[in-house]
């Protein structure tokens, strides 16, 4: 599992940037799943044509998404949002 920030912070779509970044963080090809914060639909878009590559938003996860895929990787918001949120559950 890993955070990343400004993964989502994409304008428009762009596969080339997504493959870029996986292939620096030495995961192309692996089963992957990148985990947002709401809907970031160039996110989406740039990530469904990458095999074995899922995108999420934080709020639709479930024990599926987790088993299924070897490597999690969370936008900086993604995590910033479940951490608050579990620290609101637990008050």
């Amino acid at each position: 599992m890993a955070v990343v920030d400004g993964l989502d912070a994409m304008k428009a779509p762009k596969t080339k940037a997504v493959a870029s970044f996986l292939a620096k963080v030495g995961i192309t090809g692996k089963a992957t799943l990148l985990v947002s914060e709401g809907d970031k639909s160039a996110l989406h878009l740039s990530a469904r044509n990458l095999r074995r590559v899922d995108v999420a938003d934080r709020r639709n996860l479930n024990a599926a998404h987790l088993l299924t895929n070897a490597n999690v990787i969370f936008t900086k918001g993604a995590i910033d949002a479940l951490v608050g949120e579990l620290k609101k559950a637990s008050a």
